[in-house]
């Protein structure tokens, strides 16, 4: 049976916001993958509304979009499946996570990947994330001792994130440049996603005190799996390197691995769980400066319970997290904005 969306196109659209009274701006209709997608794509595009045009961004009616670590490669081409490029337009836009189609168009050798990968970095009515989802902004290092001042309320810096994810990305790089050869050549059952995320992950929320450690056994897994890709496929070792450089072009390096790997696997196996630690470290410190206030035993036990009252799960700031728009491939979408309000015509 067809659904709406078989029906919904930008000329439809744009003949409804022409029955609207002339003072009423003009709505562009957004849809996005997720529930999550509406608050990340609202808080980038609500800036650019003017009297002139104005974003409803919601979620395609009646349809399932599936989520969870197992569907999260399919996201984008479920979106891309329920509307074709011709129902896109000046007032029909969507919006995707761009998985690996940023970094691989043009290196595709299956054709139905590549013209998803042309679809998702061509057509101007589709915006896309740059990073692997929009998880990996979340985490953007820059912006994690902020979302644990926002969630304990102390300032007081334990760890060096910007260093840490550099770190951690340096570790994971060359085997990520493995997995995106072999998913780009169709050959990703050599060493398909889901072992590479074995690798990239880590098993148990460590101590501060064994966060390098967990670290180390990060790279040495890492390393270990690295040398076995190189021994299987010898002949492959240049081919990987001549492909690495043409991906540095478009922005990736070994201190930035971690923008373009699994946004959830980046998120719940390893930033939040340094967070968590950081979290509680922070949290109970407060409550130590409390007690040493000098209060009355009431006095004490009241303010640590207004603190407690006052703070934040570091999981729930960290999902809204926002503080990511200098990161250099936030530039790429807003320069993708940019051109398409330029390029609009006001009806």
């Amino acid at each position: 049976m067809p659904s709406f969306t078989d029906y919904l196109d930008s000329d439809y659209l744009e003949a409804a916001n022409r029955l609207q009274p002339k003072s009423a701006p003009n709505q562009v209709t957004v849809y996005v993958e997720s529930y999550e997608d509406i608050a990340f794509w609202s808080n980038i595009l609500k800036p650019y509304q003017s009297p002139d045009i104005k974003f409803k961004i919601c979620l395609p009616s009646n349809t399932h979009i599936e989520r969870g670590k197992v569907s999260v490669l399919k996201r984008s081409n479920d979106m891309l499946t329920l509307f074709s490029e011709e129902q896109l337009g000046r007032f029909l836009l969507i919006c995707v996570d761009s998985d690996y189609d940023y970094l691989l168009h043009q290196q595709y050798k299956s054709a139905d990947k590549q013209a998803t990968a042309t679809k998702i970095n061509v057509n101007p009515f589709i915006l896309q994330t740059y990073t692997y989802s929009i998880e990996n902004y979340r985490c953007y290092s820059d912006s994690l001792e902020e979302v644990c001042t926002t969630a304990t309320l102390s300032d007081t810096a334990t760890i060096d994130f910007v260093e840490l994810l550099k770190q951690y990305s340096n570790s994971i790089y060359d085997l990520l440049l493995w997995n995106l050869f072999f998913y780009a050549k169709g050959r990703e059952n050599e060493f398909p996603l889901s072992d590479f995320i074995k690798y990239i992950k880590m098993s148990q929320t460590p101590t501060m005190e064994r966060l390098p450690k967990a670290l180390r056994t990060i790279r040495n897994n890492v390393d270990t799996k690295n040398n076995d890709l190189e021994t299987k496929f010898p002949n492959l070792i240049e081919s990987v390197r001549i492909f690495e450089k043409v991906l540095n072009v478009k922005g990736l390096s070994k201190d930035n691995a971690y923008l373009f790997v699994q946004g959830h696997t980046l998120q719940d196996n390893f930033v939040l769980m340094t967070l968590n630690r950081v979290y509680e470290i922070l949290r109970d410190k407060q409550i130590e400066t409390i007690k040493n206030k000098g209060l009355t035993g009431t006095q004490i036990s009241d303010e640590i319970r207004a603190y407690k009252n006052k703070i934040t799960k570091i999981s729930t700031i960290l999902s809204t997290n926002t503080n990511f728009k200098d990161c250099f491939l936030f530039e790429k979408i807003e320069a993708d904005i940019d051109s398409y309000l330029k390029s609009l015509s006001i009806i």
